[in-house]
């Protein structure tokens, strides 16, 4: 495998969050450049610690809680609400993509994180946004360095490209 510059910080910090050393951990950066790929490592990590844990697209969440809000399920929209964010681990991947990031999805994006954070549950969120587009009451969680992280992921964009555009 090859080492990928830039990584290292991003990747240190997803290893602490496994171990238990932190609970709460934002990744953000450049896009193609890692961040879905330690999301992808830490779930293998945590399975073979003994949790079952899944990596959650923020815009499929963003479609399913829709979904439960309209009444289009046998849960309601509280109970679907409720259990995601009272999951024992919780990876959110690409927030902002494909969705609107509209006051409703930044509101209920606050609300997870907020009681993730006062009970210390394993969080796991990446995002290429840049992070001033973040709500302050979010990025406060995760600067707060006795139990989270907030670290730039610097490596470059990773995925291979089989053509070059030239004007």
């Amino acid at each position: 495998m090859k080492k990928v510059k830039g990584v290292e910080p991003a990747l240190k910090a997803a290893l602490d969050l496994c171990a238990g050393e932190l609970p709460l951990l934002m990744i953000y950066g450049g896009v193609g450049n890692g961040k879905t790929r330690i999301c992808e490592a830490v779930v293998i990590r945590i399975f073979d610690l003994g949790l079952r844990v899944r990596r959650d697209r923020w815009s499929d969440l963003v479609r399913s809680m829709k979904s439960h809000f309209a009444g289009r399920s046998e849960q309601t929209y509280e109970e679907y609400f409720s259990n995601l964010r009272s999951r024992q681990a919780l990876i959110l991947d690409d927030v902002g993509s494909g969705s609107t990031l509209g006051s409703w999805e930044w509101g209920e994006l606050e609300d997870i994180i907020d009681y993730r954070y006062e009970r210390n549950l394993f969080t796991l969120v990446t995002t290429n946004l840049d992070i001033k587009q973040f709500p302050e009451r979010i990025l406060s969680r995760f600067r707060d360095r006795n139990k989270a992280r907030l670290i730039l992921n610097e490596a470059n964009d990773q995925r291979p490209y089989s053509f070059k555009v030239t004007a």
